[in-house]
């Protein structure tokens, strides 16, 4: 007699994450943060089954592969891109260079 851990081992290790990795691709290009949380979501599953069974389910690498395309990469992008620009100092710089034109036009004789 096999005990419930072997079991329950032995079903989880047909689980495949292939599917669920398309899924959340499509949620990705149609639902942006639907597609984070399923992300996530099946991420954090695949985990689960790699600790009980003791090797990584089929679609794990597609679903960190998402995760990092579609989420990391875009928050660097973010990031590097207000590093380089000034970040929002260029709203600033600009509403500033608006007021001193608006004192011009003020102090221009009529």
């Amino acid at each position: 007699m096999q005990s419930q851990s072997d079991l329950e081992r032995a079903m989880v290790s047909q689980r495949s994450f292939t599917t669920p990795a398309v899924i959340t691709m499509v949620l990705y290009f149609v639902l942006y943060i639907p597609g984070i949380i399923a992300n996530l979501l099946y991420l954090n599953e695949a985990y689960q089954v790699q600790r009980i069974t003791g090797q990584s389910p089929p679609g794990k690498g597609c679903l960190i592969t998402q995760l990092f395309v579609f989420v990391i990469l875009p928050v660097i992008g973010v990031c590097l891109f207000c590093l380089l620009t000034g970040g929002f100092y260029a709203f600033y710089a600009f509403d500033k260079q608006t007021s001193d034109f608006l004192q011009y036009l003020q102090a221009v004789p009529k």
